[in-house]
């Protein structure tokens, strides 16, 4: 089964584990694992005393957020943004632009995903209008208090590893991380799904 998001827990994050989260996921546009000092400088997190380290290694790495890894033959270490930290990511930046007001139970787990139900907000479906420049029927948005789905992506799950071979995703990369083609696959979901509302 796999690590599902856990709502008291993310209600109750703090605004310098939100910095860590996004500074790692920047800095891991560069690094496999992103240093310490990289991502304490990125996050811009004060050093009042051992917070910084006590955060990351109790809170962040223990519920699963985060990993750090060693690349001995790299001699390097650092840390790495999971897919139970990239999700948390997710759902915060869709909480703060008003799109979701809260997250549900778990309703399903494919070998692609992990499908919950959610509490639309006042914002919900809104972005879809704004890119498509075209004027759309807001009956057919979903109302703030509405039920909707959100789709978490999985593609680097061990039933589905030929993704790099068999989708367009990767687009000929040699390397590139399952976060970044999540990433992609959701993209071009939501892009297919506003072509099919077209239709």
């Amino acid at each position: 089964m796999p690590k599902s998001i856990k709502i008291d827990q993310f209600r109750y994050m703090t605004s310098e584990s939100w910095r860590i989260l996004m500074a790692v996921e920047m800095g891991m546009k560069n690094h496999e694992f992103v240093p310490s000092d990289l991502v304490h400088k990125i996050s811009r997190c004060a050093r009042r005393g051992s917070s910084f380290a006590k955060l990351l290694r109790d809170d962040l790495v223990p519920h699963g957020l985060l990993a750090y890894e060693t690349d001995n033959r790299k001699g390097y270490s650092g840390y790495r943004l999971t897919n139970l930290g990239y999700d948390y990511l997710a759902l915060h930046a869709l909480i703060k632009s008003g799109q979701v007001i809260d997250l549900g139970s778990m309703i399903g787990v494919g070998k692609e995903s992990d499908v919950y139900l959610a509490v639309a907000g006042d914002s919900c479906g809104r972005q879809c209008e704004e890119l498509d420049g075209e004027e759309k029927n807001r009956a057919d948005l979903p109302s703030k208090g509405d039920y909707i789905v959100i789709k978490f992506h999985r593609l680097g799950r061990t039933s589905f590893r030929k993704v790099r071979e068999k989708r367009e995703y990767h687009q000929g990369r040699n390397t590139c991380s399952w976060l970044y083609l999540d990433r992609l696959a959701a993209k071009r979901e939501f892009e297919m799904m506003q072509m099919s509302v077209k239709l």
